[in-house]
């Protein structure tokens, strides 16, 4: 009778499956298969003794096929003369690797506009109000595949928005008072706890610089403006003096850094410490003050597989801060966000000032690694402000923002880090281990040991200073544990 086969393939292609009882062979290739050429070899088998086999090699040769871009779906537009009308429209090229895309726009709407990378902007004029428009945008590959996408565009007569930035309190019915309560609600977007809920709030609330009513950006400098107004401290500003920045829908932080270009002297960085497995510290968050800050803000990266954050408090020289806001939303992959503001026309005494301490738990283990904390900008985008007492509103400080970096010290390893003679004659030791009570020894020729200090160890670095060297050639040190 006939024996059973088996089918089997060394090589067969992504996502290829080979029935092997029955040989037969199928392929649904995807994007990423072509153009390609591919071998595939057939392997078939009895289950006689000793078992025989056959095997043949054949070629599948996989063509590029194009497809066309994806365009955002975008529902009708409602905007107002005089308000710019704002959406972007990038397409998506699912090729690999993409193509490049050309935009096109075909309306009758008198002004409207579509840049390269696929924005389409609009300033409705007086005639043209009140009245509905029709807009399609077409995107290009560059073998000739298109897309097309079309909205209506509602014109009314009238301002989008009206009364007073950084008045947003009651939220959606604000009472045309510059108060606290608008000051403190404006931090709560700033820093990520709160949301504004439609394009008249983010523009009330975006109201710095003050010169040009706002940025299209939350940030602190905007908390530190509605500080200003709240204080009676600067001219209140109209909405509709500064109707042409409206943009429909709310508005996101821009990613990268807000404080303009690198500067010598206001650097903001993280003081380099050690912390024990299974023990918690905090490292100082410390500023190169040049005497005008006033707000900050920024965000922090920490790796989860290493440490878990416990606090954020304000530092030594920033207990005077108004209000110290912590966001946590995105901790649990390694991101916390601090946005904190000095009392209206108080600013940072100049010199090294500490503005706040971020305590973190060092997870167990029994090796030591060295982890970073880096800078970012969300979920708080990195800025410090001045506090607007130039007669210009609150303005954004140039500023260097440097990473630092954190030595978890496993639990089964101890070392001194640096031993150093000084010019004096003391000499200075740093030692890293695990934490407890560690007896710091010397000895003139490594047979007889004195005990010169005890020293409780709970973050994983010890410093200790000891007595100039006189009357002898040479001095051991060592640590032992109680």
């Amino acid at each position: 009778p006939a024996q059973a086969l088996t089918y089997t393939s060394p090589n067969l292609p992504e996502g290829a499956t080979l029935h092997p009882a029955s040989g037969l062979f199928t392929w649904q290739t995807l994007e990423q298969h072509g153009p390609g050429v591919f071998v595939v070899t057939i392997r078939v088998a009895d289950n006689g003794t000793p078992s025989l086999f056959d095997q043949r090699n054949f070629q599948i040769t996989v063509h590029e096929s194009n497809r066309a871009p994806v365009l955002p779906v975008v529902g009708p537009q409602v905007t107002y003369t005089n308000t710019l009308l704002s959406i972007s429209l990038a397409a998506t090229d699912l090729d690999l690797p993409a193509q490049a895309v050309s935009y096109g726009l075909a309306t009758s709407l008198a002004g409207a506009a579509l840049d390269g990378n696929g924005l389409f902007t609009f300033v409705a004029v007086p005639a043209q109000a009140p009245s509905s428009n029709f807009v399609v945008i077409t995107a290009t590959d560059s073998l000739g595949l298109s897309a097309t996408q079309s909205f209506a565009v509602l014109i009314n007569d009238g301002l989008a928005c009206g009364g007073y930035k950084g008045d947003v309190v009651p939220r959606g019915n604000p009472n045309g008072v510059n108060g606290i309560t608008d000051w403190v609600q404006i931090g709560l977007f700033v820093a990520g706890l709160a949301t504004a809920t439609d394009a008249c709030e983010t523009n009330r609330a975006d109201c710095a610089p003050r010169s040009t009513c706002g940025d299209g950006i939350l940030s602190t400098i905007d908390w530190v403006q509605a500080g200003r107004y709240a204080a009676g401290l600067d001219a209140r500003v109209l909405m509709q003096d500064c109707a042409p920045s409206l943009v429909l829908g709310p508005k996101s932080k821009v990613q990268g850094q807000k404080s303009g270009p690198a500067v010598a002297g206001r650097n903001l960085s993280f003081t380099n410490g050690a912390v024990a497995r299974g023990a918690t510290n905090c490292f100082p968050v410390m500023l190169d003050a040049q005497g005008d800050e006033n707000g900050f803000g920024f965000s922090i990266r920490f790796d989860t597989n290493v440490l878990t954050f416990i606090s954020a408090r304000r530092g030594a020289d920033a207990t005077n801060a108004a209000m110290f806001l912590v966001n946590t939303s995105s901790v649990a992959s390694g991101v916390v966000g601090l946005a904190f503001i000095l009392p209206a026309n108080v600013t940072m005494e100049a010199g090294r000032r500490a503005l706040a301490d971020l305590c973190f738990a060092a997870h167990a283990g029994s090796n030591t690694v060295v982890t970073p904390l880096n800078f970012e900008d969300a979920p708080v985008a990195r800025e410090i402000s001045d506090s607007g007492a130039s007669g210009v509103g609150a303005q954004s400080l140039p500023a260097n923002f440097v990473d630092g970096e954190v030595t978890v010290v496993g639990d089964a390893e101890f070392h001194f880090s640096s031993l150093i003679r000084e010019s004096d004659g003391q000499v200075s030791l740093r030692m890293v281990g695990p934490a407890g009570v560690w007896l710091v020894q010397r000895s003139p020729d490594l047979q007889t040991w004195e005990t010169v200090r005890t020293i409780t160890n709970t973050a994983g670095l010890l410093e200790f200073t000891d007595a100039p060297v006189t009357n002898i050639a040479q001095r051991f040190y060592r640590a032992v544990q109680q």
